[in-house]
């Protein structure tokens, strides 16, 4: 399975409809308006990146 099945497949299971790759090869998913997962194709190996922020780290605050 490559990515842009499995994220048609996740769009599906999660009922949003059909999840698509932008023109860059990435694409943005928003959970809660809270968690932001971005999601890019891997250009030097094959495979995705997932990043996301998921909480301050302690004794770093703005």
């Amino acid at each position: 399975m490559n990515l842009a099945s499995a994220l048609a497949e996740l769009g599906d299971r999660l009922g949003i409809g059909v999840i698509k790759l932008d023109q860059n090869g990435g694409c943005l998913l928003a959970f809660d308006d809270k968690l932001v997962v971005d999601i890019e194709q891997a250009t030097d190996t094959p495979g995705f990146h997932l990043t996301a922020t998921v909480g301050p780290v302690p004794g770093h605050e703005r």
